[in-house]
């Protein structure tokens, strides 16, 4: 069924950028407002294209874009032509709510405006507002139990504490409610509302239950098997290095080498003991380092570890120390 068009949108195609002066204490830029009216040009030609001030509508997608318009141009500027178009394309989306509480704002705002025409636009939002009022719908979010640190959203936005428990005005339509708590699941839940609906949705967060996993200390096998190699390394080192001396003493008594083979020998396997001793040497270190800093999964007094070689009339070799 279709009304004829109120007074307000019979002139919306010659309003002007008069309708942007904001009403805010804070000015909006120079910028601010060549946007802003930008937005309000667009969204007055989409609200004629899509007849969003008729009932039914036109074109509901043209008018939720004429909303968005008209929304951000009263942000920028704070407009009152931009909020009075608002509150009537919302008013004919069936957003009876959002319209509702627009169309008090302008009865609020327009008084405070220096021209009767406009402090007009008071009485014509009062009568929208009385008109709208019984057809809101009312969504109650009932919190059973109020958590340590319980966060609650209604569509994306935060719900604040002082909102759980009471009937708030929203418009019709399916409406999304979250809610979070350390130690609990989550809670997702949605209700679909109609105009003049009271409905109700509760909140019930369980108790996470799942098993907590727990942080596997490292392994130290690697670190042994590295340590363990130095360990071996250093054995062979040595182990060449003795039959050096005991080939140097065998044929070259009295340190005279009856032969430059006997030499040579000697001198390759010490250079194969230096070179093995040496390798040895580093993988123990860099085992027993590796496993002094690998965690052992219980808090540990501070470690430290020394690696250090020793030489006597017996031998020689490498000594490892750890500190718990």
């Amino acid at each position: 069924m279709t009304r004829s068009r109120s007074v307000f949108s019979s002139a919306l195609a010659s309003l002007s950028l008069s309708l942007l002066a904001p009403v805010l204490a804070a000015a909006p830029t120079e910028q601010e407002q060549a946007i802003a009216k930008g937005l309000f040009d667009k969204g007055v030609k989409q609200m004629e294209q899509g007849k969003c001030d008729e009932i039914p509508i036109k074109d509901p997608a043209v008018c939720r874009e004429a909303r968005e318009n008209f929304k951000r141009a009263y942000e920028l500027t704070g407009a009152l032509g931009a909020l009075r178009n608002l509150a009537y394309v919302e008013k004919g989306l069936g957003l009876v709510a959002s319209a509702s509480r627009h169309f008090r704002d302008v009865a609020r705002e327009a008084p405070k405006d220096p021209r009767p025409e406009r402090q007009a636009w008071a009485e014509f939002a009062k009568k929208e507002v009385a008109e709208l009022e019984p057809r809101i719908p009312h969504l109650t979010v009932k919190i059973v139990e109020k958590l340590p640190g319980l966060k609650v959203t209604l569509d994306g936005e935060i719900l604040k504490d002082a909102a759980w428990n009471t009937a708030i005005d929203v418009d019709p339509g399916k409406h999304a409610v979250h809610a979070e708590a350390p130690g609990h699941l989550n809670f997702e839940g949605s209700v679909t509302i109609a105009e003049k609906q009271d409905k109700a949705i509760s909140v019930v967060l369980e108790v996470d239950a799942s098993p907590t996993v727990e942080k596997k200390a490292p392994s130290k096998i690697g670190p042994i098997v590295v340590t363990t190699a130095g360990v071996v390394g250093i054995g062979v080192g040595l182990t060449f290095g003795y039959l050096a001396i005991k080939k140097k003493g065998d044929d070259c008594p009295n340190g005279v080498c009856a032969a430059q083979s006997s030499i040579d020998d000697g001198r390759t396997l010490a250079n194969v003991s230096t070179i093995v001793t040496g390798v040895g040497a580093a993988l123990l270190v860099g085992g027993v380092v590796w496993w002094v800093l690998t965690p052992s999964g219980s808090p540990t007094k501070d470690k430290a570890a020394w690696v250090l070689p020793y030489a006597s009339r017996d031998g020689a070799g490498v000594a490892g120390f750890v500190r718990f």
